[in-house]
């Protein structure tokens, strides 16, 4: 199980990668051929839903084909026995 510090150190990394290679539109146009409405949309934005999603399947495609791994989620799952024993520490009582 990984620690906040170590979550949040590990999200910075990958954050400061993402905005390294900010211009990712224009290198991604520069891996392969697109059609035109592929290209508009790269190049302008997504302008509605739909175009968001392929937007974000291209993102996707860019992140694959460059080798970017997104971070694992923290954990944030704990017992009952853990969480009853942080609300015997609070002095939290039950209702009655």
């Amino acid at each position: 199980m990984q620690s906040t510090k170590s979550c949040s150190l590990t999200h910075f990394i990958f954050l400061k990668k993402i905005m390294e290679t900010q211009s990712w539109r224009s290198e991604y146009l520069e891996m392969r051929l697109f059609s035109d409405e592929e290209i508009k949309l790269l190049k302008y934005g997504a302008r509605s839903l739909c175009q968001s999603w392929r937007l974000g399947a291209m993102y996707s495609d860019w992140k694959k084909k460059k080798g970017i791994i997104d971070p694992p989620d923290p954990v944030l799952t704990s017992t009952f026995k853990e969480w009853s024993s942080g609300q015997k520490r609070s002095n939290i009582k039950g209702i009655k």
